[in-house]
């Protein structure tokens, strides 16, 4: 399908959006926590989904209390907000010591847990023990998210996290080691000690003597730095990479229980463990840092959620589970729009006219009163972004550039066109793109631009299922989704995981994968699928949206349907004429691959229960309701009487026959077809008296 005679703003927006587009970037730039620093969230609405952490996690999602209510005097965290706090007080008094922070993909965990590494670091405002000699805390911070190092398809993720970790504690301990004067007491002490993971440090006492006897230099005639380096050179040569990891964290234990007593002063925290490696790899990691349970140091990880169903038992892996709450993306752009628009200077030795600056600024200040809102508008634009920070700030600056609206109006004329200006964005053909980074369209195959079920099936059977976790696989899902496709289909289902795993803009996760090269290869690692934030608000309110509705099905082509070749898109008729049309098709198609869904499931009783509605009744009514609704506004206007009545007349055998298809399904018709026909009622019956009354 094409458009045609829609608004189209290519040649008039070329130039300005082109010596504008630096200065737009700049303010929803998405590298950076600049200009604003860490954004706290208003509210912390804790949300674990129940497959999450599933038997082996203790849930935090309030304030942990220490035993001394006098403890957190010591601490300058006045500033934090709730969430924070939680965050906060669990590493410094919960009974864990190891935490999960999960959230999505881009919702600002690593902002968090670099905000929450700075809080660790502040000056303490009283020692937590007298034998504390500096009270610098140790913080070891670690980020899986740099480096081919853990990227590159050759790397041995593991090895590489265990060798930094290594390096990190090997530079902590030994300043702390040296600053606390430390390498004497802990030589003694493995000397006396029960505990079995200080025998390792007996050879280092022969060792020692032997030295001593060859250099003809007595330890005691040693200064700290000296005997520092020679205990940290004996774990070095103390033969394999575990095995000096164990040496280093045995020691580490001894600085925990003597100088480091306060969780808060020693803590580990690692970022994106999850970063493009498949399950038992991160497994293999988090049984790494698991490990570190033993020293009573504290760690943090932060990760997409998972259902840590590869760790073998509670009692081997205990650990708590945060839900990561950050800032909504538009929280965050609206902020940065604010704090551009107070700056006097901010454009001031720019190349930019002084016209451009105006427009530019007065569009930037209509995007704030639009954020500042909340409304359905405001709501669309957050169903696209979902949690993903870098996503809404990305969309946000394509309402600035764009070739929907005219640079030099301060805001669209209508309403709904904020949306098309995300959807479409400079678009020579200001059709929305199929393979867009940030934007899904979940009617295509965007290997060919043309309409297909697969992708919204797959989202529609993964929110379905959401309380069935075992039922979400891949074996399963594409059993399910070829009973209902009546077909073949494994390119087309291929096609559809992979457009829906998308990084940039994902509706589906599943740990470890971001695409499946093959059917073959998605069938046998057989994962288990998860709607994102963004996919859950794709499937319940954009899939209810008419601007995103008509904007998507008329992108795609209609292979082997009745469907209309072009739309008018500048006449209420004309978008009436084209929805209407796919609408048949959306009907007819939804109701029989429903009825083989149903017929495919009553027969196969390993199947779990789950209730799987049609699709078409809630875009029909969407479509109806949007194309009437711009008639009677147009009667107004443009539009004649009878051509409201005559489509009003249509509708109303299209809604007729949808809601006969539905009833043959032994359905109730939905309330949004009930809804949809008494508006085109009454529509209708205004299109028929000014008929009789001669007016238009």
């Amino acid at each position: 399908m094409q458009k045609v005679n829609h608004p189209n703003y290519l040649e008039r927006n070329a130039a300005y959006n082109g010596r504008v587009a630096a200065y737009v970037d700049e303010v929803f730039q998405t590298e950076r926590p600049g200009p604003l620093g860490y954004v706290s969230p208003k509210r912390y609405h804790p949300r674990t989904p129940k497959d999450i952490a599933d038997g082996k996690a203790e849930i935090i999602s309030a304030d942990v209390s220490p035993s001394d209510p006098t403890t957190p005097r010591r601490f300058a965290i006045d500033d934090l907000g709730d969430y924070e706090h939680i965050l906060f007080s669990a590493l410094a008094w919960a009974t864990s010591n190891t935490f999960v922070l999960g959230g999505e993909m881009g919702s600002g965990k690593t902002a968090t847990v670099t905000f929450i590494r700075d809080v660790l670091t502040r000056s303490r405002l009283a020692p937590c023990m007298a034998t504390c000699a500096d009270c610098k805390p140790v913080i070891v911070f670690l980020s899986l998210d740099a480096g081919t190092r853990y990227t590159s398809p050759t790397s041995d993720v593991v090895a590489a996290v265990r060798d930094e970790l290594i390096d990190a504690l090997h530079k902590e301990l030994r300043r702390l080691l040296i600053t606390d004067s430390l390498t004497d007491p802990f030589v003694n002490f493995t000397v006396i000690s029960t505990d079995q993971k200080f025998h390792r440090f007996a050879r280092f006492l022969t060792q020692r003597t032997v030295t001593q006897l060859r250099q003809g230099q007595a330890w005691t005639t040693l200064d700290d730095t000296q005997k520092t380096d020679l205990l940290l050179d004996y774990v070095r040569n103390s033969g394999s990479a575990e095995a000096q990891l164990d040496s280093l964290m045995a020691i580490a234990s001894y600085i925990k229980s003597t100088v480091r007593q306060d969780h808060a002063c020693f803590v580990i925290l690692l970022d994106n463990i999850d970063r493009h490696f498949e399950p038992s790899k991160q497994l293999s990691i988090l049984r790494l840092i698991f490990g570190l349970q033993s020293t009573g140091i504290r760690v943090l990880l932060s990760m997409r959620p998972t259902t840590f169903e590869g760790l073998e038992s509670n009692a081997a892996f205990s650990f708590s589970y945060i839900q990561h709450a950050g800032p909504e993306p538009l929280t965050i752009g609206l902020k940065r729009i604010q704090h551009f628009l107070a700056q006097e200077t901010w454009l001031a030795d720019s190349r930019l006219t002084v016209f451009e600056r105006t427009c530019l600024r007065d569009r930037l200040g209509a995007i704030a009163a639009l954020l500042e809102v909340r409304s359905i508008h405001r709501s669309r634009l957050a169903a696209l972004s979902g949690a993903s920070i870098r996503s809404g700030l990305t969309l946000l600056g394509r309402l600035a550039v764009n070739n929907t609206i005219p640079f030099d109006a301060t805001e669209p004329p209508h309403k709904q066109d904020w949306l098309r200006a995300i959807l479409l964005g400079d678009t020579e053909d200001q059709h929305v793109a199929t393979d867009d980074r940030y934007v899904t369209n979940i009617f295509a195959d965007q290997r060919q631009a043309s309409f297909r079920w697969a992708p919204l099936r797959l989202l529609q059977l993964t929110t379905a299922l959401y309380m069935v976790r075992s039922a979400r696989n891949a074996t399963t899902l594409c059993t399910l989704l070829h009973a209902m496709l009546g077909e073949d289909g494994e390119d087309e289902i291929l096609a559809a995981v992979n457009h829906l795993l998308k990084d940039t803009r994902p509706l589906l996760w599943v740990d470890g994968a971001y695409s499946y090269s093959t059917y073959g290869e998605l069938l046998a690692r057989n994962d288990v699928f998860h709607a994102t934030q963004a996919g859950r608000a794709y499937i319940r309110k954009l899939i209810l949206d008419s601007v995103y509705l008509q904007e998507c099905l008329f992108a795609v082509a209609w292979p082997g349907r009745a469907a209309p070749r072009d739309v008018d898109c500048r006449t209420s008729v004309g978008r009436s004429r084209g929805t209407r049309a796919l609408c048949d098709i959306l009907v007819v198609e939804d109701c029989e691959q429903h009825q083989r869904l149903l017929t495919f499931t009553s027969r196969s009783s390993h199947l779990p229960a789950f209730r799987f509605q049609p699709i078409s009744p809630p875009i029909v009514a969407t479509l109806a309701e949007a194309s009437v609704e711009s008639m009677r506004v147009g009667i107004r206007d443009s539009v004649t009487a009878s051509d409201t009545a005559a489509e009003c007349q249509a509708w109303r055998e299209v809604l007729q026959k949808a809601s006969d298809r539905i009833s043959l399904l032994k359905l109730t018709v939905p309330g949004n077809l009930m809804r949809a026909r008494a508006h085109v009622e009454e529509t209708f019956k205004s299109a028929e008296q000014m008929l009789r009354s001669g007016v238009r």
